[in-house]
């Protein structure tokens, strides 16, 4: 079963999450069924990049998909 067949939508603010292109780390826990804690290392060791929007933090889906594709491979970004 593949990462796309195990989504499921949550409602939220009206607009499903699989809908939204950004997560915050509590929507990224619940849809991909990680520890929220484990997100949270994640983003303080850049692991992959996030958007940073005040306290809040946004994790976009396909970087985050890719990381795990790639076995959680640290992300090296291109200049």
């Amino acid at each position: 079963m593949t990462v796309q067949e195990k989504r499921t939508n949550f409602k939220k603010g009206g607009a499903t999450v699989e809908q939204k292109a950004a997560l915050t780390i509590k929507e990224t826990a619940n849809e991909y069924h990680f520890p929220e804690f484990a997100i949270r290392t994640l983003v303080k060791r850049g692991a992959f990049p996030v958007i940073q929007v005040g306290n809040r933090c946004y994790i976009t889906r396909t970087i985050f998909e890719e990381y795990l594709l790639k076995g959680g491979e640290k992300y090296v970004a291109s200049r």
